[in-house]
């Protein structure tokens, strides 16, 4: 079974951002984690199949 969807999580406090990868990835998401996001929108379109 695949992933339910990908998330692109952007935190800047480690630990939240952390926590949260996890938790998400344990309900079965597939994250990238970033502490900026600058740079990081583009080819994250809805539908795309760009790499983050």
């Amino acid at each position: 079974m695949g992933a339910k969807g990908r998330v692109l999580l952007v935190d800047d406090e480690a630990m939240v951002r952390d926590a949260t990868q996890q938790w998400l990835s344990m309900a079965g998401f597939e994250v990238e984690a970033f502490s900026q996001a600058q740079g990081r929108w583009h080819g994250c379109s809805r539908g795309s199949t760009a790499s983050w």
